[in-house]
């Protein structure tokens, strides 16, 4: 470890917020974290450490389990995705009660909300928009008085979220945000508390972070990366606590991935922002190669790209980085009709049956919510006397629906690692049950079937990789967070997000983030006329930080001026 990394790693405070510039180790900071806190003698049981996904988390388990403390790793209180510590914490009879939940939570996905919802705006006679609607669950609990008709709709339609106990992902971060806040200590149980890409973090995580009572907390994260306000990550939060003096802050400031000229090309683009965190980006490595090369056309541009590729070592990784899924496409039917080797990110497909699939799951991880059962067993195409007939039956036995149903056994408890045989038991197709199998192998042992129901909801939401995953891979600047190639080629470089030639600071953040994917060879390339967002034709200004920024440094290895061909 360097200076800067084992004084995160060994900090004594309370409150330690560490920024880590690209490529400067921050997931083996945090495994040494918790080995340190191992090393001594805190409880693991203690010790919950918060991801942004589930790959993360495997990662982070991983190296924890092959490292020095690998079997007290195996008793660490959690280490996951937010939306599923609150989840164990909500499983809690108490603490499930005291956030106002009333009966046993369960996940359900987008497609039951939705229905869930249909039914209270049906009920409510509701005529609003479903952006205003939006909104009002964003801003839950009503703020108008008297409450606006959206307003209502919400509070219903939360309210019978806790009456059910079937959570959609705003509501569990809600109920959590609720419960961490008056809990006693023995309900959230925390000693220390870790949370990787705090940066991306939402008004409601941070809420939940800052309430959490914790001997120390220890916080990771980037500004400069901050890349995801679409989804409510609030990046002003991040800085506040930079700012705030109750806060000890360490920077990691030593690139290991990128070479010099590479990061001295993203430094210059990142400092143009105002509202950070000055730190500096030092590579470990000297040389690599950054490029900025204009052409008068469009089509100019996509030929000398694609000659590059058809030219490079078999061995080099490399992937073309664009803004929008419709760039992917665009340059991917290029490759293709090039016949140059690619892989790129396409929306999984899963089958016909993988809805009913997904409902069994959620009645096998809460057999005692009838209202799953009921929506289960209609789904899946039981007759309303048939479904009336099993209820009879529970009544009459004391049991559940779903165990009158012959859907498990009252009193039994599934795990996510059989999860896939009990499903395609329940007649569930082979295809299904192999998703529901491939999923739960990410899944650490003591995983719970709500973990399983959350990296599923998860799994959906992802775009897979389909292709020759030995050739170029393409895709959006958003989907290589967290990836590295050797060649990296940022085509289209000339417009903002929205369309127009300004870059606000989230767009400059968008490319800190895809220049620092490339460790040897940077290429960006654009065009000073070709087809805008409508299909017409235009000319178009050249960025102007490529020409002022990134052009003129000698020693850079950068190109001394646009190249126009």
């Amino acid at each position: 470890m360097n200076d800067q990394q084992k004084q995160a790693v060994e900090s004594p405070h309370r409150n330690t917020l560490v920024v880590a510039t690209p490529g400067s180790g921050k997931t083996m900071v945090l495994v040494e974290r918790i080995n340190h806190l191992l090393d001594s003698g805190e409880d693991p049981q203690g010790i919950v450490a918060i991801t942004f996904t589930n790959a993360a988390a495997g990662e982070m388990v991983h190296r924890l389990a092959a490292g020095r403390n690998g079997a007290e790793s195996q008793r660490l209180g959690y280490v996951g995705t937010l939306h599923g510590w609150l989840f164990r914490l909500l499983c809690n009879d108490a603490a499930r009660e005291l956030a106002g939940i009333l009966a046993p939570p369960t996940i359900i996905d987008e497609e039951t909300a939705e229905e869930l919802m249909d039914g209270v705006k049906k009920r409510l006679g509701y005529k609003g928009t479903k952006t205003a609607l939006k909104d009002a669950l964003r801003h839950y609990p009503a703020r108008s008085k008297p409450p606006k008709p959206e307003e209502l709709v919400a509070s219903e339609f939360r309210a019978m979220c806790a009456r059910t106990g079937m959570l959609d992902f705003d509501t569990l971060l809600d109920a959590g945000r609720d419960l961490v806040k008056i809990a006693p200590v023995e309900l959230v149980p925390v000693t220390h508390l870790l949370v990787d890409e705090a940066q991306d973090s939402s008004v409601t995580d941070w809420e939940i972070y800052d309430a959490v009572c914790a001997k120390t907390k220890f916080v990771v994260g980037d500004p400069d990366q901050s890349i995801y306000a679409f989804r409510g990550a609030k990046v002003v939060l991040f800085m506040a606590h930079f700012n705030h003096s109750n806060w000890h802050v360490i920077k990691l400031e030593r690139n290991y991935r990128c070479r010099k000229s590479i990061c001295d090309a993203a430094r210059k683009v990142i400092e143009q922002n105002k509202d950070r965190a000055q730190q500096n980006m030092i590579a470990e490595h000297d040389g690599g190669t950054v490029e900025i090369r204009t052409f008068k056309q469009r089509d100019g541009e996509d030929v000398a790209v694609q000659v590059e590729l058809a030219e490079m070592d078999s061995e080099e990784t490399a992937a073309i980085l664009v803004r929008t899924n419709v760039q992917v496409q665009r340059w991917s039917a290029m490759l293709t009709e090039s016949g140059i080797p690619h892989a790129v990110r396409k929306d999984r497909v899963f089958p016909e049956d993988w809805r009913r699939t997904k409902m069994l799951l959620a009645v096998m991880a809460n057999p005692s919510n009838n209202d799953l059962t009921v929506r289960y067993l209609t789904h899946a195409g039981k007759s309303y006397r048939d479904i009336t007939a099993a209820r009879l039956a529970a009544s009459r036995n004391g049991t559940t629906l779903a165990g009158a149903s012959g859907i498990c056994v009252d009193g039994g408890q599934f795990t996510p690692h059989y999860a896939a045989a009990v499903v395609k038991a329940h007649g569930c197709t082979a295809d299904s049950a192999d998703i529901v199998g491939e999923i739960a192998s990410t899944l650490p042992a003591r995983a719970t079937m709500g973990d399983l129901l959350i990296s599923i909801s998860n799994e959906e939401t992802k775009r897979v990789m389909a292709g020759d995953m030995h050739g170029v891979r393409v895709m959006t600047m958003h989907g290589a967070k967290g990836l590295e190639f050797d060649t990296v080629f940022l085509p289209e470089s000339d417009e903002s997000a929205d369309g127009t030639k300004e870059l606000s600071e989230e767009d400059r953040r968008l490319l800190y983030v895809a220049m620092t994917r490339a460790k040897t060879r940077l290429t960006v390339t654009h065009s000073l006329r070709g087809q805008n967002r409508a299909g017409r034709e235009e000319d178009r200004k050249t960025l102007q930080f490529w020409n002022e920024k990134l052009c003129n440094p000698p020693g850079s290895g950068a190109s001394p001026k646009p190249e126009t061909l």
